[in-house]
């Protein structure tokens, strides 16, 4: 779709390169990809799922390496090695929360190239479909002069501004974790309109941490259970309450370091896929709308472009070409010769009559 033979459409390339971008941020965008804890190993979270299935021939993913994969347990010891080398005042159990961004920013630390490198590929479609919109519209002769005189100033432009768009998205990625993806009302909704959009809207972030918990219950739960079958053929399913008890008992982590790990991991986790969804929509709204595909109505095709020329730059547009002027010079010359050629002519003509 982003290929040249499709340039004319040029809207539906600029979505598949997007949805591509999309694509390649969950795939490829994670340092580390965290294994599931749960039983059926072919159950994984949102970006936990392995990227072996969706490997493919292309070539985006092929630039990219795949994320270091990681057990629960070996990712709770990465967490735990950076809880050991940033303790504070911290009571035990409880973890200081600025490790969250250390882990996020370990874990995102293939961001900034994904997104240059999606932002580089828009700009040279946008450099292609100017092109064929050239090729089609603007004499040959002035086509170049055209692209050297405005255009190409225009696209190297567009081009500077998204990447310096980027680099204050990735500066703000670079500050302390903030998120409020969650319950909010606009100001135009009465109060009673508020409360009811507001539960409309499930908060992401803590909607997953809480997830991650029940999850962790529902195995101990799963563990205690007992099924038989009936003589009716029916099977019946109930939890032994004190096997559940002792599940319970033994579910309690003692280490309090790897406890407190383990809660960070989620928080991390849930905050990354939090933070994932923010990115891609920043990088797709505010730099490739913003910057690269809407400025090329505005700044490059566009008559105020030519109207804003100089009297200078319109003289060498409309300039004629070297081999135009040589020309047209050369027969000027053979002009006056065969003029005075007829001059000669008639004048000895006139001597006979």
């Amino acid at each position: 779709m982003d290929s040249l033979e499709n340039i004319r459409r040029f809207r539906a390339v600029v979505q598949h390169l997007n949805l591509k971008f999309s694509e390649l941020m969950h795939t490829r965008g994670h340092k580390y990809s965290i294994q599931s804890r749960k039983r059926d190993e072919n159950t994984k979270t949102e970006h936990d799922t392995s990227d072996d299935e969706h490997d493919s021939s292309d070539d985006d993913r092929d630039d990219h390496p795949c994320p270091i994969k990681m057990t629960r347990d070996e990712s709770i010891e990465w967490v735990q090695r950076t809880l050991e080398r940033s303790r504070g005042c911290e009571l035990p159990g409880n973890f200081n929360p600025l490790i969250i961004s250390q882990l996020f920013w370990e874990q995102s630390t293939h961001w900034d190239t994904l997104a240059h490198q999606h932002i580089f590929k828009v700009s040279e479609s946008c450099k292609a479909f100017v092109k064929v919109v050239f090729e089609e519209a603007a004499p040959s002769d002035i086509r170049q002069r055209l692209s050297d005189s405005c255009v190409d100033i225009a696209l190297e432009n567009s081009l500077k501004a998204a990447e310096e768009e980027l680099n204050k998205i990735m500066e703000d990625k670079g500050r302390h974790p903030m998120t409020y993806n969650g319950k909010f009302c606009f100001s135009n909704h009465s109060p009673s309109n508020c409360l009811l959009f507001a539960d409309m809207l499930p908060d992401y972030f803590t909607s997953n941490i809480q997830e991650s918990r029940k999850s962790k219950f529902a195995r101990i739960a799963k563990a205690a259970e007992v099924s038989w079958e009936k003589e009716d053929g029916n099977v019946e399913t109930y939890i032994k309450p004190e096997e559940l008890e002792s599940n319970m008992h033994s579910g309690i982590e003692q280490n309090m370091d790897k406890f407190s790990a383990e809660d960070a991991l989620n928080s991390q986790v849930a905050y990354y896929a939090d933070e994932l969804k923010y990115f891609i929509n920043c990088i797709a709204k505010q730099v490739v709308e913003r910057h690269l595909v809407d400025t090329l109505s505005s700044n490059v095709l566009s008559p105020h472009v030519i109207a804003g020329l100089t009297d200078e730059q319109i003289g060498m547009l409309t300039a004629e070409a070297p081999e135009v002027s040589r020309n047209r010079e050369r027969l000027e010359e053979k002009q006056k010769v065969l003029e005075r050629g007829l001059k000669i002519f008639k004048e000895a003509l006139g001597g006979f009559t």
